[in-house]
């Protein structure tokens, strides 16, 4: 025969107290318990072997300390650290990430991502790179989530970001090379996302402020090639 599993009730009969209280213990609940209360309570959930259903407690609650983070790039060096430097973050902060990957700008794989995510409580969602169509954002929206970008944004957007200025970093690139002597600048291998359009503006702003002609076809032929990473050439 099974023995039965302890429950919160038992808990709270081992330590003296009430199931409120051991809820409040468990759910760590700052400032509405002692040291001492807790330690008995820990001491009574050891002793009883008894084991928190998280899962069950995060559907009552609607609470979560798992955050959603959707990658919609390909996997580079850059969007590798983004991400370690997540996990090393939530970790500090007693979360837990779940990564879900959404293709290379697809936006199937991005809705069934989202769709995903939104499934379970979750603490917030976190999108590395990604093009939000309008029923991406409908659905952001309708999850009632903490949402941010992170390394991409639109100013067109009701969504809040985290990024690198990218028509800035773009017109750096291009002063850069200008006070190395050179005058022939390209652009290649943006495409047609937020990010690229913010790195050709800042490649034609700072060519136009140094009365530089910008060629438009080595852009326009590179537009047709995606996969290719972004980088000036010059001579």
């Amino acid at each position: 025969m099974v023995a039965n599993k302890p429950t919160i009730k038992d808990v709270a009969r081992q330590a003296g107290g009430s199931i409120a209280t051991v809820s409040r213990v468990m759910a760590k609940k700052a400032n509405t318990y002692t040291p001492q209360t807790a330690q008995r309570v820990w001491d009574a959930a050891a002793k009883l072997g008894y084991q928190k259903n998280s899962a069950a407690a995060e559907l009552a609650t609607r609470s979560s300390d798992k955050i959603a983070v959707i990658v919609s790039n390909p996997p580079t060096n850059f969007s590798t650290g983004i991400l370690d430097g997540m996990q090393q973050t939530a970790l500090a902060h007693n979360h837990h990430i779940i990564i879900l990957y959404a293709g290379n700008h697809s936006p199937q794989l991005l809705h069934q991502a989202i769709k995903d995510a939104t499934a379970g409580p979750r603490a917030g969602i976190l999108l590395i790179g990604s093009q939000i169509d309008p029923q991406s954002l409908k659905m952001l929206q309708d999850s009632q989530l903490p949402v941010r970008l992170v390394s991409n944004y639109s100013y067109e957007l009701p969504l809040q970001f985290i990024s690198s200025d990218n028509t800035e970093l773009a017109a750096q690139s291009v002063e850069y090379l200008i006070k190395k002597g050179h005058r022939r600048i390209g652009l290649f291998g943006i495409d047609h996302s937020h990010t690229g359009l913010q790195r050709r503006a800042g490649y034609q702003k700072a060519m136009y402020e140094h009365h530089l002609p910008f060629n438009m076809a080595i852009t326009a032929m590179r537009l047709a090639r995606p996969s290719c990473s972004t980088g000036l050439t010059s001579n």
